[in-house]
């Protein structure tokens, strides 16, 4: 005989609301261990590269990475040793530590407040600066009799102001000659590296040459040369213009920058020189601004 007894409605909703809490229980608990498997102590910090890793990458670049990954106590320290920037590039890190410790791993953990000390390559252009500052009061001494402290600093001011100029092939003479050399190592090449270095050029050229820094994954080597790109087998009047070990973010940060950074790109490119190689003819030069054309 079949039994058609009916279940009370109380017990059925006793019976779902049991069910839906521990459904619910079951939920929350799963969600709070993924939770403190993903979440990292708030005391500590991980270390984004390791100490190998760091070294001769732009300490831009890095000291981006540290801040992402939210250590606050970093100190960024010059070591000004380049002379013509050619083993090196300027910002290209020497040392990495965290608490002192030189050889930590990525993903390492340290005190949220651990001291990182960024140490990188840099030109001595405070020496720089100052030669050229008493070259220019040599200039103004011998030229004209200064009546007053204040004069001086008049005219020193101006002389500095036109030396810092952007150089363009309009109004530099010097600059206008040497892109329009036809051929390789030509002594003017020589004689403008020495007579400009660390002075800032200007000019609309292309790219002739991508491609990946010896063992950087996202790090490139990249020359230009002046004029518009023709093809792969002919290249315009002028020097060779290279930045050595730079990010994608360096290249592409203009609005103007295209999906795929690659040879034939037309520029406008803003360059800060810093070493001259005489045996090929390549400028080597720092990135102060990129617009493509």
């Amino acid at each position: 005989m079949i039994n058609n007894k009916k279940v009370h409605p109380l017990l059925v909703y006793i019976l779902f609301c049991s069910i839906l809490s521990l459904f619910l229980f079951l939920l929350s608990f799963g969600a709070e261990d993924d939770k403190s498997k993903k979440n990292v102590d708030p005391n500590f910090n991980e270390a984004p590269v390791s100490a190998e890793y760091a070294k001769n990458t732009n300490y831009q670049t890095i000291l981006n990475q540290f801040i992402e990954n939210g250590f606050t106590n970093i100190e960024l320290v010059k070591q000004e040793d380049l002379v013509f920037g050619l083993f090196h590039s300027e910002g290209d890190i020497v040392s990495v530590t965290i608490n002192g410790m030189k050889d930590f791993k990525e993903n390492d953990k340290f005190p949220k407040n651990a001291k990182v000390i960024i140490k990188y390559h840099a030109f001595k252009e405070k020496e720089e600066s100052k030669t050229d500052a008493d070259k220019t009061l040599t200039t103004v001494d011998s030229t004209e009799k200064v009546e007053s402290s204040e004069q001086v600093a008049n005219n020193t001011t101006e002389i500095t102001e036109i030396s810092n100029e952007v150089i363009t092939i309009d109004n530099n003479a010097d600059f206008a000659e040497i892109m329009s050399i036809k051929g390789d190592n030509d002594p003017r090449f020589d004689e403008f590296a020495k007579k400009y270095m660390y002075k800032t050029i200007e000019f609309d050229g292309n790219i002739i040459f991508f491609q990946k820094h010896p063992n950087k994954k996202t790090r490139y080597d990249v020359m230009f040369m002046g004029g518009n790109y023709i093809d792969a087998d002919t290249f315009n009047p002028g020097p060779t213009f290279r930045v050595q070990d730079v990010g994608m973010y360096e290249l592409a940060k203009d609005s103007s920058a295209p999906e795929y950074i690659k040879v034939g790109l037309n520029g406008h490119y803003k360059f800060k020189i810093v070493g001259y190689r005489s045996d090929s003819a390549i400028f080597e030069v720092q990135i102060e601004e990129i617009k493509y054309r």
